[in-house]
């Protein structure tokens, strides 16, 4: 397996240290070795590459496996004349050299059963210490010394004043690998129920306790049981808090003795047959069929006066209603085809009469006033050029504006192609309008001219 940290440093190193290997190597294949020849430089890079990283690899390797039989050995002299500060930093250093990358992740694999074992003995002794808690969890979880660490944790959680995530969490893995632990159930059941939680985790460990009839049960009645029945819930911390209070006398309870009914058809729908099903299924047993009857008339009574049941009813008609309507047109087919053959007919004669009506009064409009011809027009004259290439391209600046634009041609005393833009009712519209291509960046020089005048 390797690592992260393992292939990024050697891919570092190998990668700062190609260019030294590979440019002397490529000047002494063209230059001397092989003055004539041609081959692709890529090809040589790649190999010299491989052969750089497995060096830098083997390298790194034998200087962290050097570096750790150094502390290893110096761990044994501490551990032998009994000098904490010097194991912890010995431990500290150990950390650093496996997360730095030097150990490869197998190599880290087979050393940590021994070193586990070799330090157990200080890891038991100091459990405060986060770093050795979670040693002493590795030796758990991989069976060293493992009711030793089960017991040193156990003693190190039931120690603490308050919870915190962490001890929950250490404490939750405990009860996992030994979940008939009852000290350990009820130091946590102990500790949310004097700070009063009622989060899932919390419900987790009080279900625990109620299936196991702890000593705890009347307290966490009186602390969910309320709020329980008001949801309805029938999850399995709900159903053991119905159960624990049906057996500790709520037996007349009808909300918990229906809440109970109801988990237990529940649970026959899926199939359950576990402790708690089987002690619910007793339960139900003694259930009279009356009153039965009674909750499956409440239940439908309730749900015939909420607001969706009434509109579900209301879709449901509708839905009939919708279906009626198609089998009554599906009976009377070619009276619906002829029909919407009618509507598209008059549709389409409708649209033709109205279009030739609209045309009719198109004509019959009176012709547009013809405009006067006295009337005096002027224009912009913003540019003079020799080329008509060059004005017609000037031009056309102007008309992606939506502007009138014309190039005139030179007359026969004349050498220059004119471009004139606009066409305004007055002097002073023209000289606004030519303001406004001026402080667009358009036009720069410009005079006023009559619009018609060469």
């Amino acid at each position: 397996m390797v690592s992260f940290r393992w292939l990024i440093l050697r891919l570092f190193w190998s990668l700062l240290l190609l260019p030294l290997v590979a440019f002397p190597l490529l000047w002494f294949l063209h230059e001397v070795a092989f003055p004539q020849a041609y081959f692709a430089d890529e090809f040589v890079v790649a190999f010299v590459w491989i052969f750089v990283f497995a060096a830098t690899s083997w390298v790194l390797s034998r200087l962290g496996m050097k570096r750790f039989t150094h502390l290893e050995a110096a761990g044994r002299k501490a551990l032998a004349q009994n000098q904490e500060e010097e194991i912890e930093e010995v431990f500290s250093l150990m950390q650093s050299l496996f997360a730095g990358g030097l150990l490869s992740e197998r190599f880290q694999q087979k050393i940590k059963p021994r070193l586990l074992r070799q330090y157990f003995s200080f890891y038991a002794a100091h459990p405060e210490n986060a770093r050795h808690r979670e040693q002493l969890l590795e030796a758990l979880r991989a069976g060293i010394r493992a009711e030793e660490s089960h017991d040193v944790l156990k003693n190190f959680v039931i120690a603490q004043p308050a919870l915190t995530l962490p001890i929950i969490d250490l404490a939750e893995e405990l009860l996992e690998r030994q979940p008939d632990d009852n000290d350990l159930l009820v130091f946590l059941t102990r500790q949310y129920l004097q700070e009063r939680q009622t989060h899932y985790r919390a419900e987790h460990i009080y279900a625990k306790s109620l299936s196991g009839s702890g000593t705890l049960t009347p307290e966490i009645l009186s602390q969910c049981l309320e709020r329980l029945v008001r949801l309805q819930r029938r999850d399995d911390f709900a159903a053991w808090s119905y159960v624990r209070a049906f057996q500790t006398g709520e037996q007349k309870n009808s909300a918990i003795r229906r809440l109970l009914y109801e988990t237990q058809r529940d649970y026959q729908r899926r199939g359950r047959r576990d402790s708690l099903a089987h002690v619910i299924t007793t339960i139900v047993a003694d259930f009279t069929p009356e009153e039965i009857a009674s909750w499956a008339v409440e239940q439908q009574e309730k749900r015939t006066r909420s607001w969706r049941f009434r509109v579900e009813r209301v879709l449901f008609h509708l839905q009939q209603w919708l279906l009626e309507m198609y089998s009554r047109l599906r009976e009377r087919r070619n009276w619906v085809y002829v029909t919407i053959g009618a509507v598209i007919v008059f549709g389409v004669g409708y649209l033709a009469l109205f279009r030739n009506e609209t045309q009719n009064r198109v004509e019959a409009t009176p012709a547009a006033a013809v405009e006067d011809s006295t009337t005096v027009y002027f224009a912009l004259q913003v540019g003079a050029l020799r080329s008509v290439k060059i004005a017609e391209g000037e031009a056309v600046k102007f008309r992606r504006r939506g502007l009138e634009v014309h190039v005139l041609k030179p007359g026969p005393s004349q050498r220059l192609h004119r471009i004139r833009v606009g066409k305004y009712r007055s002097k002073q519209a023209a000289q606004m309008a030519a303001d406004t291509l001026k402080a667009a960046g358009l036009v720069r020089d410009y005079f006023v001219t009559n619009y018609g005048e060469n």
